[in-house]
C-alpha cells in the first residue's frame, strides 16, 4: 500500500506550497493512525477491517494493512501480529518486508524485549530466543530464553543454567548459576547458586556476601535486605557492613538514612538510623506497620487496620505522623496523611474520619496547624498557592430561567495566610507563565473574568471572556459569548499576554500543537478547518476535511465525507 503522489482534489491549500509539502494520499478505506516521529513511519489501519501496515515516508515502503496488531521498533524494524486471542502469530519484518523471525503467543511481552536502541530480543518458532539488531540482522546464537541485563548485557538460560553475555555473544559471567540480577550503578550482582543459595558476586565471580541466604533485595536506600531460610531479616552494605542490631523481621523500603522497622509477631516496632544503628523511634506493640511518606518523616498505622473489613476500612484506620528526628507530630487519629513539597519543605494534609471528610487540616513540618477545612479537590497551582472554601459557600444563581450552585473560593498560601483578602472566586487561577485564568464571584454581578498574577491583581480583564487555557509561549486560546446564538463561550480565538487577539475569537474549536505553541488548528462553525500561526498567518485551508496534527512537522487532512481520503502534509519551517 503506497501513499499516492497526487494532491487529493478535496483538499484545497490556499496558501503558497513554499509553506507546507504534500507527501502522499491514501484512498478509503485507508486511514493513516499514529505517527512513529523517530523511525519516520506512519501507521496505516483499514477503516473496515481494522487491520494495521505501516509506510517509511522517506521511501514510501512497509507493510500492508492486513494485521491486528504492530508495533514499530526502528525505521528498519516493525514487529506485527494477527490471528486467534490464544495463537497469535508474531512476525519480525526488515524495512524491505523481509520476515527475520516468526512465532506465535498469546501477549506480545512473550515475543520481544529490548535491550537498547540497536538490539532486541525475539522468541524463533521453536521457543528459543536470538537478539537482532536495529536493521533485523541476528547478533547471537539460539538460546533457552535470554532478558535484557541493562543495555549493554543480556541475561542468558542455557541448559537451566544462566550467564550473563553481551548482545553480540560475548561472554560476561560464564553459565554457572541458578539466578543472576544485576545491581544498578554496581560493578557486582546478585546471584544464586546450584544450590538455590543467594550472595553477592563480582563480575569475575569473586564472593562478597557468601552464598548463605534464601534471597538478597537491594533496597531504597542502597543497602541490602538478607533473607534467611528462618526468614530473619538483616541489613548490610554492598561490602558486607552489618548494619542493623535489631531483630526486625520486616523493614519499610525506604529512602535515605531512616528505616521503619517492626516484627511479625507484633511485639516491636521502631524506626532505624541505619547509619548509628540505633532506633530512634519506639512504637512498642501497638503498631502494625511503619512507613515512609517523605524524608525523614513516617507514618505509622495502629493494628486496627489489619482488623477492618473493606467496607469499613476508614473507619478502623488509624495513621500518626512520625518525625525520624523529633518524634510524633500527631496523634494516631487520621484516615489518611499526604503531603505537598514545598521550597521550605513538606506540608501535610491531615484527614480526619471523625471530621467532615470533605474537608482537610494543614499543618506545616514542625507540626503546627495553618490552615482548618481546605477542600482537598484543588492543589497547588503555581508552586506555592491553593484552594480553600470562604464562608458557607453555597450560593443558587439564576441564568436563563435554570439555576447553578456557587461555591466561593478563597486562595491561601503554605502558611494559612490569604493571598487574595476579600475576593471571592468562581474559578480559581491555575498559573502558567505568571498568569491564570480567574472567575469573580459577586453578589449581584458574576463580577470580573480574565488572568490574574499570583498577586491577586487582574492584568487582562474582557469580559466578553467566557473561559481561558493556560499560557504557553506567551499566547492563550479563550472564548467568549456567540452573540448570535446565545450560546456561552462559543466562539474561541487565541490572545497574547496584553490581550490582544493575534487570532480572531470566530472559531468553534482551536486545538494546539502540543510541542510547537505557535501553530493551531482552528475550525469555523461551517466545519472548515485551517492550519494558522501564532500570528495569525493562514498556513493551510481545508474544505470539506478535517485537519489533525502528527508529530513535530506533520498534520494529516481526512475527508468528512464521500471518499474519505486521508492526505499527509509536512509543515516547511
Amino acid at each position: 500500500m503506497l501513499l499516492t503522489s497526487t494532491l487529493c482534489a478535496f483538499v484545497l491549500g490556499q496558501q503558497s506550497n513554499d509553506l507546507f509539502e504534500h507527501i502522499g494520499s491514501l484512498p478509503n478505506p485507508m486511514s493513516i493512525g499514529t505517527y512513529h516521529q523517530e523511525a519516520g513511519i506512519v501507521e496505516i489501519i483499514h477503516r473496515e477491517t481494522k487491520k494495521r501496515g505501516a509506510l517509511r515516508l522517506s521511501d514510501n515502503m512497509g507493510v500492508e494493512p492486513v494485521y491486528d496488531d504492530l508495533i514499530v521498533l526502528t525505521a528498519d524494524l516493525i514487529l506485527t501480529g494477527g490471528g486467534a486471542d490464544s495463537s497469535v502469530t508474531w512476525t519480525l519484518h526488515t524495512k524491505a518486508g523481509e520476515v527475520k523471525s516468526s512465532t506465535t503467543a498469546k501477549e506480545v511481552g512473550q515475543v520481544y524485549y529490548k535491550v537498547n536502541d540497536d538490539a532486541y530480543i525475539f522468541r524463533t518458532a521453536d521457543d528459543k530466543y536470538a537478539v537482532y539488531d536495529g536493521e533485523g540482522v541476528k547478533l547471537t546464537q539460539d538460546y533457552q530464553s535470554l532478558r535484557p541485563f541493562g543495555d549493554a548485557a543480556i541475561s542468558v538460560l542455557q541448559d537451566e543454567r544462566i550467564g550473563i553475555r553481551t548482545p553480540d555473544d560475548q561472554e560476561i559471567i560464564p553459565f554457572s548459576y541458578h539466578d543472576v540480577r544485576r545491581v544498578p550503578g554496581r560493578d557486582v550482582y546478585i546471584a544464586a547458586n546450584t544450590d538455590k543459595k543467594y550472595g553477592l558476586i563480582k563480575a569475575d565471580g569473586t564472593e562478597v556476601i557468601p552464598y548463605t541466604y534464601r534471597y538478597i533485595q537491594v533496597l531504597l536506600n542502597g543497602l541490602l535486605l538478607l533473607i534467611e531460610e528462618n526468614e530473619n531479616l538483616g541489613l548490610t552494605t554492598f561490602e558486607g557492613k552489618e548494619i542493623s542490631p535489631v531483630q526486625a523481621r520486616n523493614y519499610s523500603n525506604s529512602k535515605g538514612r531512616y528505616m521503619g522497622w517492626w516484627s511479625k509477631d507484633g511485639s516491636d516496632s521502631g524506626i532505624l538510623d541505619t547509619e548509628t544503628g540505633e532506633n530512634v523511634y519506639d512504637g512498642g506493640s501497638s503498631l502494625q506497620e511503619i512507613f515512609q511518606l517523605t524524608g525523614d518523616y513516617f507514618l505509622t498505622y495502629t493494628k486496627e487496620i489489619a482488623e477492618a473489613s473493606y467496607n469499613s476500612f476508614y473507619k478502623y484506620r488509624k495513621i500518626a505522623l512520625v518525625d525520624a528526628k523529633k518524634g510524633a507530630l500527631t496523634p494516631s487519629k487520621y484516615y489518611d496523611i499526604k503531603f505537598i513539597e514545598t521550597a521550605d519543605g513538606p506540608v501535610f494534609e491531615l484527614y480526619d474520619i471523625e471530621e467532615k471528610l470533605q474537608y482537610f487540616w494543614l499543618m506545616n513540618k514542625d507540626g503546627k496547624m495553618i490552615a482548618e477545612q481546605v477542600e482537598p479537590t484543588y492543589r497547588e497551582s503555581n508552586g506555592k498557592t491553593f484552594i480553600k472554601w470562604k464562608g458557607p459557600g453555597v450560593t443558587k444563581e439564576s441564568i436563563a430561567g435554570g439555576f447553578f450552585t456557587t461555591h466561593p473560593e478563597g486562595v491561601v498560601d503554605y502558611q494559612g495566610r490569604d493571598l487574595f483578602p476579600g475576593r471571592k472566586l468562581l474559578r480559581y487561577p491555575e498559573y502558567s507563565e505568571g498568569l491564570g485564568f480567574a472567575m469573580e464571584y459577586e453578589t449581584t454581578d458574576q463580577g470580573r473574568k480574565g488572568y490574574m498574577n499570583i498577586n491577586g491583581d487582574f492584568i487582562i480583564v474582557k469580559p466578553e471572556f467566557e473561559r481561558g487555557d493556560r499560557f504557553r509561549g506567551g499566547l492563550a486560546s479563550v472564548s467568549v459569548d456567540d452573540p448570535s446564538t446565545e450560546k456561552f463561550g462559543w466562539l474561541k480565538g487565541v490572545i497574547d499576554k496584553t490581550g490582544i487577539w493575534v487570532i480572531p475569537p470566530k472559531y468553534e474549536f482551536v486545538t494546539r500543537h502540543e510541542t510547537r505553541p505557535d501553530l493551531f488548528i482552528c475550525q469555523t462553525k461551517s466545519g472548515m478547518d485551517y492550519l494558522l500561526t501564532s500570528k495569525g498567518q493562514e498556513i493551510f485551508k481545508a474544505n470539506a476535511a478535517s485537519l489533525t496534527f502528527l508529530g513535530e512537522d506533520l498534520f494529516l487532512a481526512e475527508e468528512k465525507a464521500g471518499q474519505k481520503r486521508s492526505s499527509l502534509f509536512r509543515i516547511k519551517g
